[in-house]
C-alpha cells in the first residue's frame, strides 16, 4: 500500500493504495525468488536467489536500468559491473543511491 507514482508499487496500480497490493510477478521477475529487498523514497531494488537484479520506480538509473525512464513494474538491471561476483546483499539510500556488496572481488 501507498502512492503508485511512478512506479513506486511495483505494479500497474495508479494513485493512493489504502491496502497491500502484490508485485507484478508476471514479466521479469516470472519464475524467480526473491531473497532480499530494499526500498526507499520512490523506488525498490531487489536480488533473486539466482544472483540477479531488478528494480522498480522513479529512478530507474539508480536502479541500473539500461534506460533512466521510471519502470511501474520489476525491471532487470545491467548485470555487467557484476560479471563473475555473487552478490550478499543489497541496499538503496537516499538521493538515489544504490549499494551493492559482493563475496569475491
Amino acid at each position: 500500500m501507498g502512492e503508485a507514482t511512478n512506479g513506486a508499487l511495483g505494479s500497474t496500480a495508479t494513485g493512493i493504495q489504502s491496502s497491500p497490493i502484490s508485485v507484478d510477478y508476471t514479466g521479469a521477475l516470472a519464475g524467480k525468488i526473491v531473497t532480499q529487498i530494499s526500498a526507499n523514497n520512490g523506488y525498490t531494488l531487489m536480488l533473486t536467489a539466482d544472483n540477479l537484479l531488478f528494480g522498480f520506480g522513479a529512478t530507474s538509473c539508480a536502479i541500473g536500468a539500461s534506460a533512466c525512464t521510471g519502470f511501474n513494474t520489476p525491471t532487470a538491471t545491467v548485470m555487467t559491473p557484476f560479471a563473475g561476483k555473487t552478490i550478499a546483499s543489497i541496499d538503496t539510500g537516499i538521493s538515489a543511491y544504490v549499494f551493492v556488496r559482493c563475496t569475491n572481488n
